[in-house]
Protein backbone atom coordinates (compact mmCIF):
# COMPACT_ATOMS: atom_id res chain seq x y z
CA UNK A 1 0.00 0.00 0.00
CA UNK A 2 3.31 2.13 0.75
CA UNK A 3 4.01 2.08 -3.21
CA UNK A 4 0.45 3.33 -3.86
CA UNK A 5 0.49 6.44 -1.53
CA UNK A 6 4.13 7.30 -2.75
CA UNK A 7 2.71 7.07 -6.02
CA UNK A 8 -0.24 9.05 -5.71
CA UNK A 9 1.94 12.03 -3.73
CA UNK A 10 4.62 11.76 -6.88
CA UNK A 11 1.63 12.20 -9.59
CA UNK A 12 0.47 15.18 -6.91
CA UNK A 13 3.98 17.07 -6.82
CA UNK A 14 4.60 16.37 -10.75
CA UNK A 15 0.65 17.38 -11.82
CA UNK A 16 1.52 20.63 -9.11
CA UNK A 17 4.35 21.67 -11.13
CA UNK A 18 3.25 21.03 -14.53
CA UNK A 19 0.10 23.34 -13.55
CA UNK A 20 2.33 26.17 -12.35
CA UNK A 21 4.20 25.85 -15.62
CA UNK A 22 1.06 25.68 -17.71
CA UNK A 23 -0.88 28.71 -16.35
CA UNK A 24 2.89 30.83 -17.23
CA UNK A 25 2.76 29.69 -20.85
CA UNK A 26 -0.58 30.44 -21.18
CA UNK A 27 0.09 34.09 -19.61
CA UNK A 28 2.77 34.81 -22.03
CA UNK A 29 0.64 33.27 -24.75
CA UNK A 30 -2.33 36.04 -23.94
CA UNK A 31 0.22 38.57 -23.60
CA UNK A 32 1.58 38.04 -27.03
CA UNK A 33 -1.79 37.48 -28.33
CA UNK A 34 -2.53 41.10 -27.29
CA UNK A 35 -0.15 42.58 -28.85
CA UNK A 36 -0.35 40.75 -32.17
CA UNK A 37 -4.27 41.96 -32.07
CA UNK A 38 -3.12 45.19 -31.04
CA UNK A 39 -1.59 45.52 -34.02
CA UNK A 40 -3.68 43.80 -36.47
CA UNK A 41 -6.45 46.38 -35.26
CA UNK A 42 -4.45 49.22 -35.54
CA UNK A 43 -3.39 48.23 -39.20
CA UNK A 44 0.52 47.98 -38.43
CA UNK A 45 1.47 44.49 -39.38
CA UNK A 46 4.89 45.43 -41.01
CA UNK A 47 5.25 46.71 -37.37
CA UNK A 48 8.16 44.93 -35.26
CA UNK A 49 7.05 42.87 -31.91
CA UNK A 50 9.26 43.30 -28.67
CA UNK A 51 9.33 41.88 -25.16
CA UNK A 52 9.57 46.22 -24.54
CA UNK A 53 6.17 46.53 -26.38
CA UNK A 54 5.35 47.98 -30.59
CA UNK A 55 7.62 50.03 -32.31
CA UNK A 56 6.31 51.23 -35.79
CA UNK A 57 8.91 50.63 -38.75
CA UNK A 58 9.68 53.86 -40.43
CA UNK A 59 9.15 54.06 -44.35
CA UNK A 60 13.09 55.26 -45.75
CA UNK A 61 12.48 57.41 -48.48
CA UNK A 62 15.42 58.38 -51.23
CA UNK A 63 15.54 62.09 -50.90
CA UNK A 64 16.72 62.00 -54.51
CA UNK A 65 14.15 60.21 -55.69
CA UNK A 66 12.59 62.15 -58.73
CA UNK A 67 8.96 63.60 -58.03
CA UNK A 68 5.66 62.02 -59.74
CA UNK A 69 4.35 63.47 -62.54
CA UNK A 70 1.60 66.14 -61.57
CA UNK A 71 -2.16 64.37 -62.36
CA UNK A 72 -4.46 65.59 -65.18
CA UNK A 73 -6.30 67.53 -62.26
CA UNK A 74 -3.21 69.87 -61.24
CA UNK A 75 -2.28 70.28 -65.20
CA UNK A 76 -6.10 71.25 -65.59
CA UNK A 77 -5.96 73.50 -62.42
CA UNK A 78 -2.71 75.17 -63.54
CA UNK A 79 -4.42 76.44 -66.73
CA UNK A 80 -7.28 77.62 -65.31
CA UNK A 81 -6.05 79.27 -62.46
CA UNK A 82 -4.10 81.51 -64.85
CA UNK A 83 -6.98 82.32 -66.98
CA UNK A 84 -8.91 83.11 -63.84
CA UNK A 85 -5.95 85.24 -62.57
CA UNK A 86 -6.19 87.45 -66.04
CA UNK A 87 -9.80 87.85 -65.40
CA UNK A 88 -9.82 88.74 -61.89
CA UNK A 89 -6.73 89.59 -60.05
CA UNK A 90 -8.36 89.62 -57.06
CA UNK A 91 -9.44 86.60 -55.96
CA UNK A 92 -7.90 84.89 -53.15
CA UNK A 93 -6.32 81.25 -53.43
CA UNK A 94 -9.30 79.50 -51.89
CA UNK A 95 -11.64 81.41 -53.95
CA UNK A 96 -9.96 80.50 -57.45
CA UNK A 97 -9.31 76.66 -56.08
CA UNK A 98 -13.36 76.59 -55.83
CA UNK A 99 -14.22 78.43 -59.16
CA UNK A 100 -11.47 76.12 -60.75
CA UNK A 101 -13.42 72.54 -58.69
CA UNK A 102 -17.20 73.55 -60.04
CA UNK A 103 -15.21 74.37 -63.53
CA UNK A 104 -14.11 70.98 -63.79
CA UNK A 105 -16.72 68.94 -61.97
CA UNK A 106 -19.12 70.92 -64.93
CA UNK A 107 -16.94 69.40 -67.72
CA UNK A 108 -19.30 67.04 -69.61
CA UNK A 109 -17.95 63.59 -70.26
CA UNK A 110 -16.93 63.47 -66.14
Amino acid sequence: MSDVSTNISLFKEIFGELAKFSSKVETLLSQHEKQVIAALKNGSASSSISSGGMKKRKKETDPNAPHRPPSSYFIFHKKMREELKKENPNLSIGEMSKLVGKSCCSQDGV
